[in-house]
């Protein structure tokens, strides 16, 4: 958990999109870890059989989240509330830019995100992310590729230049 429980977390985070659920899930990851970890056989690296266990936590997560939304819908939310203090220029532009990456990723398919984050948040070749997600390298790349351009036109139009 030391050498790769952050990775796992950020991983998490983005893939199921809430900081509460993203713990949950990278807890759940590392539980379920050290119990199968006598059926570790070593067909590929530790970090990718974690990042597998947490691929299918985190997808598990968001459709139990899908369902219980369908469900039980929220109608009054809270408005936020401003940061006490402005924060200074380019901190609100890295803000502002991560924010509509956020908002991009999270406008993906949950495989095509998993695809996006395991490729360059991660920085898994394909061979690693087939075996994490348990399908052939090419139709990766292929997911890969063609969520690049519906990506970078989701952050022109929120103003923020990949």
């Amino acid at each position: 958990m030391d050498t790769f429980g952050t990775a796992v977390y950020r991983y998490c985070r983005h893939l199921v999109g809430d900081a509460e659920l993203a713990e949950e899930v990278h807890q759940t990851t590392f539980i379920q870890a050290y119990d199968g970890l006598e059926g570790f056989r070593g067909h590929s690296s530790l970090r990718t059989w974690l990042f597998g266990i947490a691929r299918h936590r985190s997808l598990d997560a968001v459709k139990i989240r899908r369902r219980r939304d369908r469900r039980f819908q929220l109608t009054d939310r809270l408005p936020e509330r401003p940061s006490p203090l402005p924060p200074q220029d380019d901190q609100l532009s890295a803000r502002s830019h991560l924010a509509a990456l956020a908002d991009c990723l999270a406008a993906l398919g949950p495989r095509v995100r998993d695809a996006i984050l395991l490729r360059f948040q991660q920085g898994l070749s394909y061979v690693e992310m087939a075996r994490v997600a348990d399908e052939r390298p090419p139709a990766l790349r292929a997911r890969v590729v063609r969520a690049l351009p519906a990506l970078r036109h989701c952050l022109e139009s929120k103003g923020a230049t990949p």
